[in-house]
């Protein structure tokens, strides 16, 4: 089921319940001048910012199902009453490509996994 669908649907009826782990990955960064540490922690926050962006438009997604439905507007993330939406960076440690040879191996890296648990 559609993440946002999901959502929208446990806010819709009573009984229901949409849980959404939302987890970031990014690609290995290794510029030149950066300490270990450094590097680990730039992987880290472009891993944050994908997992907040997708949890933001799941967000919307599921915000706008909800308002062409007719249902009250629900208006930010912490409005939800049956919804939760958890953002989970975790940089570069589980890369698809260890070793990318090309920009589009890299590209594999960059990516966000969702978990979605529906209750009813």
């Amino acid at each position: 089921m559609n993440a946002a669908l999901a959502v929208a649907k446990a806010e819709k009826f009573a009984g229901t319940f949409c849980t959404i782990s939302v987890v970031g990955h990014s690609d290995r960064d290794d510029p030149p001048g950066l300490t270990q540490g450094q590097r680990r922690a730039s992987e880290l926050n472009a891993s944050t910012k994908r997992a907040e962006s997708a949890r933001d438009w799941i967000f919307a997604q599921a915000r706008q199902a909800l308002i062409d439905d007719g249902q009250p507007d629900p208006g930010t993330i912490s409005s939800l009453t049956r919804s939760v939406l958890f953002t989970q960076p975790v940089g570069a440690a589980q890369l698809k490509e260890p070793n990318p040879a090309s920009e589009t191996d890299r590209q594999r890296n960059r990516r966000v996994a969702c978990l979605v648990c529906f209750l009813t």
